[in-house]
């Protein structure tokens, strides 16, 4: 334990701190919000308790197993340190230079109709999508009882890993589609039918999302789900507001609800099940950190590109191996002893595997700019439905940032795709828009 590399990440820690609680108070709600606050949740402080207490004094987890610790913790700490730093100074500095919009809170505008017209295509397009892929799924590869199987059966971290795989579409467009765009389109048509109290257009929302949320089961994994029904939570959380500012409620709320879950869990010694979850959603994704920068480079060489699937797909893995596996497995099969397991974490594990410490810091200089663009074109909306929707779906697309790579973010977590559609259909709102279409019909 370096405790020159502790007060460096206290300090970055504080710092993105302090930063995210100026966005909390002085900016409406948008992307940077949702990811700072997903980053500070799963390795802020998170990360120390894992360190010093979960594994240290509880002696859970592989970390005392690990055969070169020490360089690992250092390797952790810094590289979090770099990555909140940076993430902070490249939004300060781009704020400064590209400022939000001054009118960000004029959310009012209703969807024409063009712009229902269009989603409602868009929506029945999506339900044959998801109607064509479920039959496919169900007569080929799942099965209602399957799905009961995986989520209400105990099985194994194992168990589940091979149903996955053996159960998945195939169709990488599909995951796409359901993961992101899909999704989106449902959130807008149901805050259209909020907003508006449309009871045929309300009927036309439940469908879609019952059938997303059906897609989602069938793919077999509990963050998809449980992912989708926080966003339509907040959707009508969203509807039901005036601002979108964060008020002190909201802060004292968050702030009571994890420190009661600390308590419960850790402080009265919960029980099993609250133990495994807290454990799932707090511990492992500070675990896996530790795993990735044990094993490489020591026992697992640098990627420099070729841990990346379409690269990999040409060139091999970074060993060179006659069936290339993803970087998580080789990294579970230096520390787990196995590689039937996959270990996801922040992108900065991704950027570590492939590039070292300068793909930390290149990389985290392009999330920063990231998050500038996505709210930037969140505050570039004007259609209400568009906007909320759109800050619905964000919390799908932050998590699966802070989960997972940058790559994986970007186009099946639809950080490209999602804000260019929404842009798109709000642009049917501009007055120039609506009279080029009236004299082209």
């Amino acid at each position: 334990m370096n405790n020159e590399y502790d007060l460096i990440f206290w300090f970055s820690t504080l710092l993105l701190g302090v930063y995210w609680w100026h966005l909390l108070r002085k900016q409406p709600l948008g992307p940077s919000h949702i990811f700072i606050g997903l980053l500070l949740f799963f390795h802020g402080p998170a990360l120390i308790f894992y360190r010093d207490i979960w594994s240290e004094e509880l002696g859970f987890g592989i970390l005392s197993s690990l055969s070169n610790t020490a360089v690992a913790t250092d390797r952790v700490i810094l590289s979090l340190s770099i990555a909140f730093t940076i993430i902070t100074v490249t939004k300060i500095t781009s704020n400064l230079i590209y400022p939000i919009r001054s009118d960000y809170l004029e959310i009012s505008a209703p969807l024409n109709k063009n712009q229902i017209s269009y989603i409602k295509a868009l929506t029945i397009l999506s339900a044959a999508i998801i109607l064509m892929a479920l039959i496919i799924q169900y007569t080929f590869v799942a099965s209602p009882q399957k799905i009961i199987d995986y989520y209400f059966t105990d099985m194994s971290d194992y168990e589940r890993v091979m149903i996955r795989r053996e159960s998945n579409l195939g169709s990488y467009f599909f995951g796409v589609l359901i993961e992101s765009i899909i999704p989106f389109v449902s959130f807008v048509i149901l805050t259209s039918a909020l907003v508006k109290n449309r009871k045929k257009t309300a009927a036309l929302a439940i469908s879609i999302v019952i059938l997303v949320l059906i897609a989602k089961l069938s793919r077999f994994t509990k963050a998809g789900p449980t992912l989708y029904l926080l966003q339509l939570f907040l959707c009508y959380s969203l509807v039901s507001r005036r601002t979108l500012l964060a008020t002190k409620k909201d802060i004292l709320f968050g702030i009571i609800s994890i420190f009661t879950t600390l308590i419960m869990v850790v402080g009265l010694g919960g029980g099993g099940d609250l133990m495994v979850a807290f454990d799932r959603l707090l511990m492992i994704p500070n675990e896996a950190m530790f795993e990735y920068f044990a094993a490489i480079p020591e026992f697992y060489p640098f990627g420099y590109g070729r841990g990346i699937s379409y690269v990999q797909a040409i060139f091999g893995d970074a060993i060179g191996s006659a069936s290339p596996l993803p970087v998580s497995m080789h990294v579970a099969a230096v520390t787990r002893g196995y590689t039937g397991t996959v270990i996801n974490g922040l992108y900065i594990l991704d950027a570590w595997a492939e590039f070292g410490w300068i793909g930390i810091i290149l990389f985290s200089l392009f999330t920063g700019i990231l998050l500038h663009w996505l709210d930037r074109n969140l505050s570039a909306i004007r259609c209400r439905p568009i906007k909320l929707a759109l800050i619905a779906y964000m919390l799908n697309g932050m998590y699966t940032l802070a989960t997972s790579s940058l790559t994986s973010a970007l186009i099946t977590g639809g950080l490209l795709t999602v804000p260019i559609l929404a842009s798109y259909i709000d642009r049917m709102q501009d007055p120039a828009y609506i009279k080029e279409v009236s004299n082209t019909k």
